[in-house]
């Protein structure tokens, strides 16, 4: 068998020319796949769906709902990280002042004592 195009050599059976790629005509081979066919069962076609905005909202809301989730939950814990360190934060200074309002207090109170002592 040749090729009708280029006129190289063929194997037996070829479906397309090994040199230039164009298809082979070869009027057994057709008449071997049509036999296949109709040997097999006729497959009803399934109708293609179009994809419309609801159909992509739908998948959106299945898939990247439940990240979305995800991401917003993250946000929010960090949120409340950064408040609870900040209290804290507020906490420990609020205790550094009142210890050292304390510490001056004791001292002036210290100092009075011995004044009078003094005195």
């Amino acid at each position: 068998m040749f090729c009708s195009k280029c006129g190289s050599e063929l194997a037996e059976g070829s479906a397309f020319c090994h040199k230039c790629g164009s298809q082979i005509l070869n009027p057994d081979f057709v008449k071997k796949a049509d036999t296949s066919q109709s040997q097999t069962q006729p497959q009803a076609e399934e109708p293609k769906k179009e994809s419309t905005v609801k159909d992509s909202f739908t998948n959106l809301q299945g898939g990247e709902k439940k990240d979305n989730k995800k991401i917003v939950l993250g946000v929010v814990s960090a949120i409340v990280l950064l408040f609870i360190i900040a209290a804290w934060n507020k906490h420990n200074e609020y205790q550094a002042r009142r210890a050292e309002a304390e510490a001056i207090e004791y001292g002036m109170d210290l100092i009075d004592s011995i004044l009078d002592l003094a005195r």
